[in-house]
């Protein structure tokens, strides 16, 4: 009788787990398919893969350190930028690797030049954090971190810059403004020669005298979770600028108090865009200036209390454009000479849509 009982039990048990699994099997691409599930589905972007050694710099006492995993070489010296660049150089001249910055503040006095094959990476941007010194100097346009090729070709590729806080304190070099990350390829030759395969992930820039992050000539980038706050001093300055890129992606980009001019401003033959779930808040003039874009998604995009327009989008064609447009001061989307654009948009307050 006990047997009888067990085997029916058994039975039992098992028909539950088989309906169980059935009804979550059934139920969660239901739930997907109706939108009934409430998580955000992003593109996952993998973090490149380096079979090069890792240099890793750190500081003890006043003397900054660097060692490499693999040939265990190492330098030191009491100026931060001399040992960054060091590691990276010696990285460069073999094929490249990752720059590993352990946590700690790194006053450096001239601009970290960053080279092909080269992952600069922090151990996150409250962490790892990059400030220029009041002696800070350079040639061409100054920024804590750019390419080498600037205005030369060829250009650089393959450049992963992760996990770092860029704090600029509004210091400038003389009369030139710094600025936080610049990335160019050259505009000197004809066809133009871009920086390809750059991404940056998990930066926190801030009070930078000139633009947090620039870039002209760059294709095929990702720049993803990253907050820009209080950069600018000149109308010439912006949060984020990005001139002649091709295949772009932003993500999760939040600029604030942008005290030069716009919070973004992408211009300039800009061809095949995507940006999703970026935020341009209080800005010294537009959330969003578009022009000379081909192809662009733009979604989930939020721009808020900006002093001049939400978005001012002009002679650009094959736009998608969604997201809140709120509170700004002057209207809240402007178009010229704008062709085959879709929106799907909440404006409120002052006047909503503009077409000239």
């Amino acid at each position: 009788m006990d047997y009888v009982k067990q085997k029916m039990q058994k039975h039992i048990n098992l028909t539950i787990f088989l309906v169980v699994l059935l009804t979550v099997c059934i139920s969660v691409p239901i739930a997907y398919f109706l939108g009934l599930s409430n998580a955000t589905v992003y593109t996952v972007i993998k973090e490149p893969i380096y079979v090069n050694p890792t240099v890793t710099v750190f500081k003890v006492g006043s003397t900054y350190y660097a060692i490499n995993s693999l040939t265990g070489v190492n330098y030191s010296s009491v100026d931060a930028i001399t040992v960054i660049q060091n590691a990276i150089d010696d990285l460069a001249k073999t094929g490249g690797g990752v720059v590993l910055l352990r946590s700690g503040i790194y006053t450096i006095s001239k601009p970290i030049i960053i080279k092909s094959n080269i992952w600069l990476k922090g151990e996150g941007p409250h962490n790892t954090i990059l400030t220029p010194s009041e002696k800070f100097s350079g040639s061409g346009q100054l920024a804590i971190i750019k390419n080498e090729h600037y205005e030369t070709i060829p250009a650089d590729g393959n450049i992963t810059i992760t996990g770092l806080g860029i704090n600029g304190k509004k210091i400038l070099c003389g009369s030139r403004r710094i600025g936080g990350i610049n990335i160019h390829g050259s505009t000197m030759s004809t066809p133009d020669f871009y920086v390809e395969n750059v991404r940056i992930d998990n930066l926190y820039i801030c009070d930078m005298s000139a633009d947090g992050l620039n870039y002209r000539c760059v294709k095929d980038s990702f720049i993803t979770n990253m907050k820009v706050e209080r950069c600018g001093t000149t109308n010439l300055d912006h949060g984020v600028y990005l001139k002649r890129v091709r295949n772009m992606f932003l993500s999760n980009i939040h600029v604030y108090e942008t005290t030069g001019m716009r919070a973004f401003k992408i211009d300039s033959e800009v061809y095949d865009l995507q940006m999703q779930n970026c935020k341009a808040e209080k800005s010294k003039d537009h959330g969003l200036r578009l022009a000379d874009v081909t192809r662009a998604t733009i979604s989930n995009f939020i721009s808020i209390d900006n002093g001049g327009m939400g978005a001012w989008i002009t002679d650009s064609k094959q736009l998608v454009i969604s997201g809140i447009f709120a509170y700004n001061q002057l209207s809240q989307i402007e178009f010229r000479n704008v062709n085959d654009t879709r929106l799907d948009v909440i404006c409120i307050n002052k006047t909503r849509i503009r077409r000239e």
